[in-house]
């Protein structure tokens, strides 16, 4: 008498596994449309390569020149509000340590 006959030792079959999400992601969902959209649009740009160069070029410029522009009107403000604060300490202590001699 075989003890596999009965099933007591037998292996099971691995269950199979099936995933039902339970919510929608609507902002996934028209991400990954967006994306396919784009990438379908970059391979037809491919193949007109001149006009993407150019665009590319021409934001580029466009962009270096207003990063320029705020970089230098931040800067200007910042050492101006540097000067004033260093000119009132200056001020501060010139008055603070004259009254106390």
């Amino acid at each position: 008498m075989h003890l596999s006959k009965f099933g007591i030792f037998k292996t099971r079959a691995p269950k199979g596994f099936e995933f039902n999400p339970r919510y929608y992601n609507e902002r996934k969902d028209r991400i990954d449309k967006l994306e396919k959209k784009f990438r379908a649009e970059k391979e037809r740009s491919k193949n007109d390569s001149s006009h993407s160069t150019r665009l590319k070029d021409e934001m580029n410029a466009q962009w270096g020149r207003e990063h320029v522009s705020r970089q230098g009107k931040f800067a200007r403000q910042r050492l101006l509000i540097i000067l004033a604060v260093l000119g009132l300490a200056l001020v501060y202590m010139y008055f603070k340590l004259d009254s106390s001699f």
